[in-house]
């Protein structure tokens, strides 16, 4: 309903007040093939995980409000690598 709304995709992002380590430990358990809840059937009621996105309360409050949306702080849940909100072109 949101997307449709805005007609834009949308995203979550959880701002965990832990150290960063521990975020990038929590993310890793959410990875496809380590019995995570990713691999469960669709039909079970369990924890959507598409496109959430993670990052510790320092390391957000580390970067400027003008640059928030293009660092790589935020881990995608889906692999545990760390991406931008927003992807632009480097010059």
């Amino acid at each position: 309903m949101i997307e449709a709304k805005f007609q834009a995709r949308s995203v979550v992002v959880f701002v965990l007040d832990i150290p960063r380590p521990t975020v990038e430990r929590f993310v890793g358990t959410l990875k496809r093939g380590d019995g995570s809840v990713v691999n469960d059937p669709p039909d079970r009621n369990c924890l959507p995980l598409f496109p959430f996105y993670f990052v510790d309360y320092q390391s957000l409050l580390g970067v400027s409000i003008g640059n928030l949306l293009t660092e790589r702080i935020f881990y995608w849940s889906c692999d545990g690598n760390t991406y931008p909100l927003r992807h632009v072109e480097k010059e």
